[in-house]
Formats: structure tokens, C-alpha cells, sequence
């Protein structure tokens, strides 16, 4: 991908640093980047780097491990497939990163959140 696209990519992903309130989180940033095949699923060791460069004082960056661990149920799946009955987290952490993809996938499509 040229170097003008990605620092699109990487202005949107620092975009969303104000909507993630756990590093987990990051996951729905993630996800929603791979179903525009923008990242590879099996990218999550690179995604979590360029967030850790581009937010370095951000309170919750991502941990490769703890990121790939979402990576479960409905989870596992692209975003319009996310279920609330088959999820790793329920409730109202699942709706957050439910907002949280949602509102990337916004930026991606050319949007404003």
C-alpha cells in the first residue's frame, strides 16, 4: 500500500484512541480493519506495534496476546457477524466494542465518527 494511504490508515487508527478505554479494545479497531483487508488476521503482532508508535502515550495500548484472546466466537468472525449471545464479553462491554468497530469501519468507509 502506498506510503499516502497508510498514513490515512494510521490518522484514522489515532483517531480512535479516544474511544478505547481498555487495551482489549483495540481489538474492535482490529477486526474491523481486517474486514477491509486492510490487515491480515494473522497481522495482530504488527497491528498492536503501529498502534503502540503512532499513540505511544496512550493509557491502554494493546498487547499482542492479550488482543489475539478476543479472537473467539462470534469474535472470531467478520463484524456484521458479531452476536451478543456469542461473544467473549456480553452486555454492555460487548456494545462498546461492538461502537468501538462500528465507528472505525465509519472512518474507513470515508466518514466522520
Amino acid at each position: 500500500m502506498a506510503g499516502a494511504a497508510q498514513r490515512e490508515i494510521d490518522k484514522r487508527i489515532a483517531a480512535m484512541g479516544d474511544a478505547v478505554k481498555h487495551a482489549r479494545q483495540w481489538y474492535a479497531v482490529f477486526r474491523m480493519m481486517a474486514d477491509y483487508d486492510l490487515v491480515s488476521e494473522d497481522d495482530v503482532a504488527e497491528f498492536c506495534d503501529r498502534v503502540r508508535r503512532l499513540l505511544p502515550e496512550h493509557g491502554h495500548l494493546p498487547v499482542t496476546k492479550e488482543v489475539q484472546r478476543m479472537a473467539v466466537q462470534s469474535f472470531a468472525k467478520r463484524v456484521s457477524m458479531w452476536r451478543p449471545d456469542n461473544a467473549p464479553v456480553s452486555g454492555s462491554r460487548f456494545q462498546d466494542y461492538l461502537s468501538i468497530a462500528l465507528m472505525m469501519g465509519r472512518l474507513l468507509g470515508g466518514e466522520e465518527a
